[in-house]
């Protein structure tokens, strides 16, 4: 049967997988193994899944089927080898004839030099690396005969140090064919990274920067260091910042099992992904942790000391900083699982797009005492009658849930308080007369307070939207 398989199997993807957490390579294995590979020359897909093999077996099927498959195998295009956490040495692998047709290489803990015979093809589109060697000249001189490399991603030890490099423009790399950049490091290293690349952000399809701030590095220091190194990189020095549609914050406590704590900016795009924007609204809707879709960008920031448990370390503490990233000229969709900090609410009032706010009731406060005790209008051009409202676009709002712990007269006095902010929202356009948008939502949702909502808020909660609902479940239409 062996024998059959091996021989008929043509073009088909062959997938190499050693079950058990201390599987050994038995000698009926390896007659096997070689049956197979006997006849694979025309292969074109290869997967080896070693991450339950002792590292000494390990090697020994890595080094057999190198030795018999893959150095012979010219027509090779793809090639994932998943190692475990045994192998922590560098692995050459024993080619023959090299693998000039390789497209796509996927390694997780399979460490190998940027100087291998894997990373020699000039065809090749797709890398990830996982973990991947430190960056050095060879690692650059590599992205110079990448010309076609469309999807880069690369998760380097964050615990590695390395000052910063200065910016060199005869030794930058175009990287003008990339639509997938994924970028995992310490601060310096990004910094030098992104500092000698270029990349077009119009050809972007998805993007991950996570970045570690050291710590003897102060969060602003650090955050401008990788501000810096990121307009650089896409040589945006002196145009407006990319405007996302759709912005999400959160909080990342952990990393592949290190206690970390952190920050993650999650945006989407209908003019960088598959998308559209009835789509993109209509998602909205639909979840109340964000979108049930790939967000187009994300940038995470992170530390293992505890300067991030605190809300107003939030790494871009106000808008000129986050601006520098991504403007909120176009943002229509705002989902915040953090308190977001004080100083971007007047700025976000004033948005004409702004359409859907989701804050969980615990980080409201920020919200309603922007609209009670800050929020006044702007003054009003000379001989105009109009009217500016805060957060004119608004349409949806949602209010997300407490804490178990928390009592039911909590949730009830958050609701009340954001009827409170939403009322003067609506009356600080006195009669509506001159007011182009109208200042009632077409949706109010609370899921941090059930039916025991009394009668009062709920009577207020009718004049400032057409749907009301609690825990997701419509209660009345207008």
């Amino acid at each position: 049967m062996v024998d059959f398989v091996s021989k008929n199997a043509g073009n088909a993807l062959l997938y190499v997988y050693v079950q058990g957490r201390d599987a050994a390579l038995q000698p009926p294995v390896i007659r096997q193994a070689k049956t197979i590979l006997s006849n694979a020359s025309r292969l074109k897909s290869v997967v080896i899944n070693l991450q339950s093999m002792a590292r000494h077996d390990g090697r020994m099927l890595v080094d057999m089927l190198f030795r018999d498959v893959i150095g012979s195998a010219d027509n090779l295009e793809y090639l994932k080898i998943a190692a475990g956490v045994r192998f922590s040495d560098r692995c050459e692998p024993p080619l023959a004839g090299g693998v000039p047709s390789l497209r796509y290489l996927e390694l997780i803990q399979f460490r190998v030099p940027w100087t291998s015979h894997l990373l020699q093809p000039t065809r090749l589109t797709h890398l990830l690396m996982r973990p991947a060697p430190p960056p050095t000249s060879e690692f650059y001189d590599f992205l110079r005969r990448a010309l076609h490399l469309k999807t880069l991603h690369l998760e380097f030890n964050h615990k590695g140090v390395e000052n910063p490099s200065p910016y060199d423009a005869e030794s930058s790399v175009q990287l003008n064919s990339l639509e997938s950049l994924e970028i995992s490091s310490a601060l310096h290293r990004l910094c030098t990274l992104l500092g000698r690349v270029r990349i077009s952000p119009n050809n972007i399809s998805h993007l991950v920067l996570d970045v570690f701030l050291p710590d003897e590095i102060e969060t602003t220091e650090g955050i401008n260091q990788f501000l810096l190194a990121w307009r650089h990189a896409i040589g945006n020095q002196h145009r407006d910042p990319i405007s996302p549609e759709c912005i999400r914050l959160s909080t990342t406590p952990s990393f592949r099992g290190e206690w970390t704590y952190g920050y993650a900016i999650q945006t989407w795009d209908t003019r960088y992904q598959n998308i559209s924007l009835s789509t993109l609204l209509g998602l909205r809707y639909h979840s109340k942790t964000g979108l049930g879709y790939s967000p187009w960008a994300e940038i995470e920031v992170r530390s293992s000391d505890e300067r991030f448990l605190d809300w107003e370390q939030f790494p871009f503490p106000n808008p000129v900083a986050f601006e520098q990233l991504w403007s909120l000229a176009n943002l229509r969709i705002l989902i915040l699982n953090i308190e977001l900090p004080r100083s971007y609410w007047p700025e976000l009032a004033l948005s004409l797009v702004l359409e859907t706010l989701h804050i969980p009731a615990a980080n409201v406060n920020g919200f309603v005492e922007f609209l009670l005790e800050q929020w006044s209008p702007p003054l009003a051009p000379a001989g105009t009658q109009s009217v500016q409202i805060p957060f004119p676009a608004l349409r949806l709002f949602v209010v997300g849930a407490m804490t178990n712990h928390q009592e039911a007269s909590d949730r009830i006095r958050t609701a009340r308080r954001v009827v409170d902010a939403l009322e003067k929202r609506a009356l600080s356009c006195g009669d509506f007369s001159h007011v182009v948008t109208s200042p009632k939502l077409d949706s109010l949702e609370f899921n941090s307070c059930r039916t025991e909502i009394d009668s009062e808020t709920l009577s207020r909660m009718s004049a400032l939207a057409t749907y009301k609902s609690f825990v997701g479940q419509v209660l009345n239409k207008e």
